[in-house]
Formats: structure tokens, C-alpha cells, sequence
């Protein structure tokens, strides 16, 4: 997996309730400590940050001043925002973290064009670190799931998305994330299957103890 210093692309998949953006969001706050992230909070729901923003410009600008994780608040300009945020990113010297919770918004599944395939590509070159986390991988950009180093999926129900699962490690993977899927429904979030760029098998469900962390 990724370290929490390093560049790299890490993605989360799963339904809501399932763990991913708990997962995440301590991921997010370790690299903090490393490097500046600034957030793209779509859905509003981060409560903890050294600063916040209600657009790109103000976010730059306190990690200027000494802020090392930025909840820029956006909404139905989340394309332009992520743009933005990648192109700064990606213009930024040492590595730089953008985090997008309900990526499908951010980088729906059309052809990428300007800072968004730049990032997404030359992550390493240009030293990005990046976020993502999604409920639809099926609406996913495939960049995102082909370019993730440290890809994570949660409990997953859709037929789509199911689907797009099995093109990335066939039936056996599945078959792990309905286990991961009939945990939830027992009432134990946090199951997954983690993969590495690798994506060979053999996979396992497996569950990061909230206590203690470790995501």
C-alpha cells in the first residue's frame, strides 16, 4: 500500500454506512502531517481542518499561511473545483493532496481532458497525492480504478458496479465483496478487500479495527 508520506492515488469503494470514508479520512489526516491536503467536501460533511475555503483561491492562500488541511466547502461546481485543485496539484512543488469524497462527480466516467488526466496520470512525476472515494464505481472514471495504487473495496450491491468489480478481479473478488457486503448487513462496517496496483489474487475480506486504526 501507499505510505502516508508518499504520492499515489488511493481510492475507496463501497455503499454508504460501509466504512470507506471513515477509512479515508483518517488516511487523509496522517498524510496531513507530511504534506498540505486540501479537501473538495462536496457533501459537506468534514467537521475537522487546520482551515476552510469556499474556493480554490482561499484554499491555496491558508495553506500559504501555514494550514496543512483545507476543507474547501464546494457543491454543483465540483468539475471546475477539481480542475483547480489538480492543476495546483500538479504545479506544486514537494507533493501536494487533493481529496475528493463522491468522486464520480469529480471525475465522471467521460474522457478526462487538461490538469484532471494530468494528475491522474503523471501523479508521480508531478508528486500527487490523491483521494477518492465513491458509492458508483460503474459512473467512475476508469483511470481512477487502472491508476489507484491503494484500492479499497467496501461493501458493493450495485449490478453495475458489481459488474466493474468482476472486470478487475473476476469472480473470485466478488465473491469477497459479498462477504464484505453480509457483514454489513450484520451490522460490522469496515470490511474490504485491499489491493495494490497488482491486483492479483488471491483476495481477502479483511477488517481494520476502528480502535486502533491502521487504514
Amino acid at each position: 500500500m501507499i505510505a502516508d508520506d508518499a504520492p499515489g492515488i488511493r481510492l475507496s469503494v463501497g455503499v454508504s454506512g460501509s466504512g470507506k470514508t471513515y477509512g479515508q479520512t483518517q488516511a487523509i489526516m496522517r498524510s496531513a502531517r507530511h504534506f498540505p491536503v486540501i479537501v473538495a467536501d462536496i457533501m459537506h460533511e468534514w467537521t475537522t481542518g487546520d482551515a476552510g475555503a469556499k474556493n480554490v483561491a482561499q484554499a491555496v492562500d491558508a495553506i500559504s499561511r501555514g494550514a496543512r488541511l483545507v476543507i474547501l466547502r464546494c457543491g454543483d461546481d465540483i468539475e471546475v473545483v477539481s480542475e483547480e485543485l489538480c492543476a495546483w496539484a500538479t504545479t506544486t512543488a514537494g507533493v501536494a493532496g487533493i481529496a475528493f469524497p463522491e468522486a464520480h462527480h469529480s471525475f465522471p466516467n467521460v474522457k478526462l481532458t487538461g490538469a484532471k488526466i494530468n494528475a491522474m496520470l503523471a501523479w508521480r512525476h508531478k508528486r500527487v497525492a490523491m483521494w477518492m472515494d465513491t458509492q458508483r464505481l460503474a459512473n467512475l472514471n476508469r483511470s481512477a480504478t487502472e491508476q489507484a495504487g491503494d484500492l479499497r473495496l467496501y461493501a458493493t450491491v450495485g449490478e453495475l458496479d458489481l459488474k466493474r468489480v468482476k472486470e478487475i478481479g473476476g469472480s473470485a473478488l466478488v465473491t469477497e465483496i459479498h462477504k464484505c457486503s453480509a457483514k454489513l448487513v450484520e451490522g460490522e462496517r469496515g470490511w474490504h478487500v485491499s489491493l495494490s496496483a497488482s491486483r492479483l489474487p488471491p483476495y481477502r475480506a479483511q477488517r481494520v479495527d476502528y480502535k486502533t486504526g491502521g487504514y
